[in-house]
């Protein structure tokens, strides 16, 4: 069996020229091979050799496949989404009046959304699965991720965040040699950055606070124990003048035993209680150190 290479009409045996365009038939290709299954073969229509289903180059001719369906597939998908849309912008005026009421209106609509996004067929061609990628990726709103609530935009944005996901995967079996891969390949990347960055600041947030507070508890602790030890050596230099006012009023020296009572201050800046308790121990010192003073 021998196809034209410019047409793909079948020759007639023994033909020289083509019976349809007229080429002559020296460069004619006998096909001779049978697909695995009719389900996943085509016919390439240049050369009419047998391809599979997701090729996009003939591997005979060399023909660049087009599916006449494919190639409008992303329009029918934006048309079907935009009927969405307009189905929403009509419900929504019903919907402010219910709410006003207290009614609360149902979310069929975003589940239609999320499940033409998740459930569209990916198309082959390559034109198809860049303008598919470059549709679903710019779709994404990363800015849903900055919190973790559950919210109709996220799960919207979670339907188009795995269509990306499910368009690179494919363009990755179908098209990994060719070079519009790697356009698909940066817009992937570039978006899944994106993704990442968004969903890690909340955390870093919350991380961060953390910190925070350590610190100033850290902090806090430190001016305690500061606090506390300069504290407890005011308490010993009082408590050592104390007992020097207690020699001098056993050795009968009242004035001496007077003025360092009258030294006996605690810094009500490192405690208020401690200060008003010296306050009172000096005024009683210095009662008792003039009540001695006057008995002899």
């Amino acid at each position: 069996m021998s196809f034209c290479t410019d047409c793909g009409n079948q020759l007639v045996e023994g033909a020289r020229f083509c019976s349809r365009c007229g080429k002559p038939t020296s460069g004619a290709i006998n096909i001779r091979r049978q697909p695995n299954s009719v389900s996943d073969m085509g016919k390439c229509p240049n050369c009419g050799d047998f391809i599979k289903a997701f090729a996009v180059r003939c591997p005979s001719c060399g023909y660049e496949l087009r599916n006449v369906q494919g190639s409008s597939a992303v329009q029918i998908f934006a048309r079907q989404l935009q009927e969405i849309e307009a189905r929403r912008k009509e419900k929504s005026k019903v919907a402010g009046v219910l709410e006003s009421i207290g009614i609360k209106c149902s979310s069929a609509i975003d589940e239609q959304e999320i499940n033409l996004i998740r459930n569209f067929a990916v198309p082959n061609t390559r034109e198809d699965v860049l303008e598919f990628m470059i549709l679903a990726a710019s779709n994404i709103d990363e800015s849903v991720y900055n919190n973790s609530y559950n919210t109709t935009e996220k799960s919207i944005s979670n339907a188009w965040l795995a269509k990306t996901k499910q368009v690179y995967h494919k363009a990755k079996l179908s098209l990994g040699t060719e070079p519009e891969f790697s356009e698909i390949q940066k817009i992937y990347d570039e978006k899944m950055k994106d993704v990442k960055k968004s969903k890690r600041e909340p955390w870093l947030a919350v991380v961060g606070c953390i910190v925070f507070f350590v610190l100033i508890i850290g902090l806090c602790s430190i001016a305690i124990v500061y606090s506390e030890s300069k504290s407890n050596k005011l308490d010993a230099k009082l408590n050592s003048t104390v007992v020097e006012i207690q020699q001098d009023i056993i050795e009968g020296d009242y004035d001496s035993a007077l003025v360092k009572a009258n030294g006996l201050r605690f810094d009500p800046e490192v405690s208020e209680e401690k200060a008003k308790q010296w306050d009172e121990q000096r005024k009683d010192l210095i009662k008792l150190i003039k009540e001695k003073k006057k008995e002899k």
